[in-house]
């Protein structure tokens, strides 16, 4: 397992039980449940190199924070996603937060775990390239 860890940032409990649960065979998981403690998280650990937010959270979104850890932490690999991923959201997303990736809350069927990880671990890469 790769030693480079992926936050996932959501306001659901269940939402974030189920993507650790799903995906912590896989990758190192961080959970937070705000913008607020994500935020904690990253100033105190480095090796952070995705962070996959939910959009939609109350005090400050998904945008926002992406904005936040764009220009504090410009080499982590933002992923967007959301239930409701409407092309005005895309593009909110890439002009504001400068995002690498969006994926669509779906059901938990091997095929969009497999693409979730597919996208993590593809962007995994990258920010390791980088470092």
């Amino acid at each position: 397992m790769p030693t480079t860890k992926v936050l996932f940032v959501d306001d659901d409990e269940q939402v974030r039980e189920s993507f650790e649960f799903a995906h912590s065979p896989y990758f190192n998981i961080v959970l937070a449940d705000s913008g607020k403690q994500a935020l904690e998280i990253l100033g105190k650990d480095l090796n952070i190199g995705v962070a996959v937010l939910d959009i939609r959270m109350p005090k400050m979104d998904g945008i926002e924070l992406a904005q936040i850890i764009r220009e504090s932490w410009p080499d982590i690999k933002i992923i967007i996603h959301t239930a409701n991923m409407s092309i005005s959201s895309v593009v909110e997303s890439i002009n504001l937060a400068q995002v690498d990736g969006f994926l669509e809350k779906v059901a938990h069927d091997e095929d969009a775990l497999d693409k979730v990880r597919t996208v993590i671990s593809l962007r995994l890469r990258e920010f390791e390239h980088q470092s």
